[in-house]
């Protein structure tokens, strides 16, 4: 996923009315790909679009995720040590 394709998962997540760019081009192929992977669906009541299950799922995968860590590693990837 893109920075922008992250961006617009979160927004349509958890906000509850249009995206502000969403005439901008990059936001349209973004915003395409998110339906077609099936994480957005639009909400014809709101006229706006909103996370399936699966893009639900996505998002909280994606705040559960760790981050990194800097270490020093060998040849064959073992930590020497860590920062």
């Amino acid at each position: 996923m893109t920075p922008l394709s992250i961006e617009l998962l979160l927004y349509y997540y958890y906000c509850p009315t249009p995206h502000p760019r969403k005439e901008y081009s990059a936001v349209k192929c973004a915003t395409q790909q998110l339906f077609d992977q099936g994480l957005i669906e639009l909400d014809e009541a709101a006229f706006r679009f909103k996370t399936t299950s699966k893009g639900d799922a996505h998002v909280i995968q994606l705040c559960k995720l760790p981050l990194p860590e800097n270490a020093w590693v060998d040849f064959t990837g073992k930590v020497i040590e860590r920062e």
